[in-house]
């Protein structure tokens, strides 16, 4: 059996096969992955064949403790076992990322719970087809669905509009815009209260992901991204209050989650939008930062007063590439930032900077002479996996900017790096600046 069900123009991988159960699945791709949209009713066993030896494989999140195991290469499962094929179990909700040295890209397994199609929604888009929509604006009480199977290619906008719904298992492809001449956010809610998007897949983009404006009461959840240009944003959360995001699995090369509060296009109009910074709740997700910027990023542009109560919780980071920090603050302008908790988190890689809580100047700021503060911030259950090939060349970073503008009581409670649970700052190459307070449990 076959399920083919996206259209035809959408690129597909080459040299390899993936089957769940007796059914064989698309393997669509990007620039930079494979992915598998799956329906998946109950357990099932997935397999991956490939053209060539898969060689060592792994699956992430590794908290899963999954191994890929050699399986058949015949499409009905019967054969021995080969070094070209490889299986796993599946559930539906549990994505997992499967690498392999000799697979040409890393491949992302969606396995999607059986849809329940909203055919109410005001945008209905069907599964099978393309649709070129450009900017779709959506005004007060509106919804969009997007089933699964189906591309729409484009962002979706909404401004001063409350009650807004995007849902669906379908795509949304930002490639609609050029990378050169019309860098666009592929999501971009403004001033918006109670507002959900939903289990998409996103792709492409040109800019930042998902950008929460100025909005109130918002909810992320079991949301997909494979976002591979610099400045691919996850979900930036600016100026807004009472977000919650959960459950996803992004993909990013650049932020996956940013907290800031700083004016849409240096528009000064915008600013009387945007709201003081709290209750923002980030839990159960899983994140993969490909290179630029930060896993979990507030700031660099923090231009309001305060930002405070904000709870990162039972993360997932599968990786960390290149320059930038796992753990990140940048108050790179006037607000004091405080009451910040990172929770049960499980870092399976990183490079260059596990902690960087910095109070500082940057090509970001919008304050010229004012600096903020950092105080009150916990790391409490982290277990992080110290990868041999960057033991002794990451560092973490706390400073503040003088006497006046410190990062001040910092604790790191039950962390552990490697074997090691972190007593002092030598443990953990930890360089301070303007920083006191900073104890260990």
């Amino acid at each position: 059996m076959r399920e083919f069900i996206h259209p035809g123009t959408f690129a597909r991988a080459e040299g390899v096969r993936v089957f769940v159960g007796d059914t064989e699945v698309e393997v669509l791709r990007t620039l930079e992955t494979m992915f598998v949209c799956a329906a998946v009713k109950g357990a099932a066993e997935v397999r991956v064949v490939s053209e060539k030896d898969l060689g060592e494989t792994t699956l992430q999140p590794a908290r899963h403790n999954l191994a890929a195991a050699p399986a058949s290469r015949e499409p009905d499962g019967s054969g021995p076992a080969d070094n070209r094929a490889v299986s796993f179990p599946a559930i539906p909700g549990r994505h997992l990322l499967l690498r392999s040295a000799n697979l040409p890209l890393p491949l992302f397994f969606y396995a999607l719970p059986p849809e329940e199609p909203d055919t109410s929604a005001t945008h209905y888009f069907k599964g099978g087809q393309m649709y070129e929509v450009g900017e779709l604006r959506l005004r007060e009480n509106e919804s969009v669905y997007l089933e699964r199977g189906a591309v729409v290619r484009g962002r979706i906008t909404a401004e001063h509009a409350d009650n807004i719904r995007i849902r669906g298992q379908g795509i949304l492809d930002g490639s609609y815009y050029s990378l050169r001449e019309q860098r666009e956010r592929s999501i971009l809610l403004t001033d918006c209260k109670d507002v959900a998007i939903e289990d998409i897949l996103m792709v492409h983009p040109t800019s930042w992901m998902i950008h929460l404006s100025g909005c109130e009461n918002a909810r992320v959840a079991r949301v997909r991204q494979l976002g591979e240009c610099c400045s691919s944003d996850g979900v930036d959360i600016v100026g807004s209050r009472n977000v919650v995001v959960e459950d996803c699995f992004l993909r990013n090369n650049d932020d996956c989650i940013a907290v800031k509060h700083v004016s849409l296009r240096a528009n000064p109009e915008h600013e009387k939008f945007l709201k003081p910074i709290n209750g923002i709740v980030v839990r159960r997700c899983a994140f993969f930062n490909a290179g630029a910027g930060n896993v979990m990023e507030i700031g660099h542009e923090l231009v309001c007063d305060e930002v405070r109560d904000i709870v990162f919780r039972d993360i997932d980071v599968l990786r960390k590439d290149h320059c930038g920090a796992v753990f990140s603050i940048h108050a790179g302008d006037q607000a004091r930032v405080r009451g910040v908790l990172f929770e049960d988190i499980r870092v399976e890689h990183y490079w260059d900077k596990l902690v960087d809580f910095r109070v500082l100047r940057s090509r970001y700021a919008r304050s010229i002479l004012e600096r903020g503060h950092i105080e009150d911030i916990t790391l409490r259950n982290i277990r992080v996996n110290q990868p041999p090939c960057n033991d002794g060349y990451s560092v973490s970073l706390i400073g503040g900017w003088d006497e006046k503008h410190m990062a001040r009581n910092i604790r790191f409670e039950n962390v552990v790096v490697g074997e090691k649970k972190l007593l002092c700052a030598s443990d953990f190459d930890l360089h301070t600046k303007h920083a006191e307070g900073i104890t260990f449990a």
